[in-house]
């Protein structure tokens, strides 16, 4: 079993190793998205339009980081491949899927354009 502070520091390492984003699995969604505003990734790598997406959302949340560090809004991954009944539970049905989660709770599937300022105006406005 790992301690709390072992935990907190690998929660860190990951979201510093994959930019501002933490990736997100079946043994950590509910506990972290339980806090704060999150924007969530769902997706597949193998999915074109995931890959295109990609970028942009490593854009967006490089450009976030003042909104991550203020406004406990939290931004994230979930890799659908690897953890799929996540997406399932989550009515994940296409990718990418971006949904908005507000102290874990589902409030809205984003639906607007997939560039890096499309969602950084998302981001502000709901943080």
């Amino acid at each position: 079993m790992k301690s709390p502070t072992v935990s907190a520091i690998l929660t860190l390492l990951a979201a510093t190793i994959h930019g501002q984003d933490l990736i997100l699995n079946a043994q950590n969604f509910a506990t972290e998205v339980d806090n704060g505003t999150w924007l969530i990734k769902f997706f597949s790598p193998t999915c074109g339009y995931s890959k295109k997406l990609a970028p942009v959302w490593e854009q967006f949340t490089k450009e976030s980081l003042q909104l991550l560090q203020t406004k406990n809004f939290h931004i994230g991954e979930v890799d659908c491949t690897k953890y799929g009944s996540l997406c399932d539970e989550n009515k994940v049905d296409g990718y990418p899927t971006i949904n908005l989660y507000r102290k874990g709770v589902f409030v809205e599937e984003y639906i607007g354009s997939r560039s890096t300022e499309a969602l950084t105006e998302y981001a502000k406005n709901k943080a």
